[in-house]
């Protein structure tokens, strides 16, 4: 569910049969009637090789989809949804490596995006044929039309799976949980909630515990 800068909100779920579709439901603040579209693609633009993830818009009411690939080691990937009211495809998938990422819009309509340097899905877990590595190199920025990001590059933070929030300041707040495919029994991975400076990438922890998901605005920020 997500909320644009109007006040509409938006539900984006799999269709019920799966495929390649994608079911795009928006409920306008004002009781009109619910706009729906379908968002069709195929293979890696879509979620014929893969599941909903998470959904974030933009205050443009741009919607970024992510999908995880089902099934042995595999990508995930972030689409691009224009708004409108027509059917759409989405456009070619931001260039992202084999990651497990996280990520949020700022006030400004650009997308950031935190991502681990390489991610293994279920089947490889605990057998010992794949070694997952948390370990965090940069924070990606998007503009809203682009595809090339700018890059601050963060040193010494993991985070496997979480949440990020970026408030008008710039500042970046992390949450670090364990990964979708960590194992809870293994992992080394302490949860915790960093403060990222957008000029230099020093994360600095300012809280420790199970935290799932931070939200900025303007200066203030809350985490659940």
């Amino acid at each position: 569910m997500t909320l644009d800068g109007a006040g509409n909100v938006s539900l984006t779920t799999p269709t019920p049969n799966g495929g390649d579709q994608t079911v795009i439901t928006t409920l306008p603040v004002r009781g009109e009637p619910p706009q729906v579209r379908m968002l069709t693609s195929t293979g890696n633009n879509g979620l014929e090789d893969g599941s909903l993830s998470n959904v974030v818009e933009a205050r443009d009411c741009t919607l970024y989809i992510e999908t995880i690939s089902t099934g042995g080691s595999g990508p995930s990937w972030i689409m691009r949804v224009k708004p409108g009211r027509a059917n759409v495809a989405p456009g070619t998938p931001l260039p992202l490596p084999l990651s497990e990422q996280v990520s949020t819009v700022d006030p400004f309509n650009n997308v950031f995006v935190l991502q681990n340097r390489l991610w293994y899905t279920n089947p490889a877990l605990g057998d010992g044929s794949c070694t997952e590595d948390y370990g965090v190199d940069a924070v990606q920025k998007f503009t809203s039309s682009g595809s090339t990001p700018a890059s601050v590059l963060v040193t010494g933070l993991n985070i496997p799976a979480g949440g990020i929030a970026v408030a008008a300041t710039g500042v970046i707040y992390a949450a670090v949980v364990l990964s979708r495919s960590a194992n809870p029994f293994t992992t080394t991975i302490a949860p915790q909630l960093a403060r990222i400076n957008p000029a230099d990438g020093t994360p600095v922890v300012i809280a420790s515990g199970h935290l799932k998901m931070p939200v900025a605005e303007d200066v203030n920020w809350y985490v659940n």
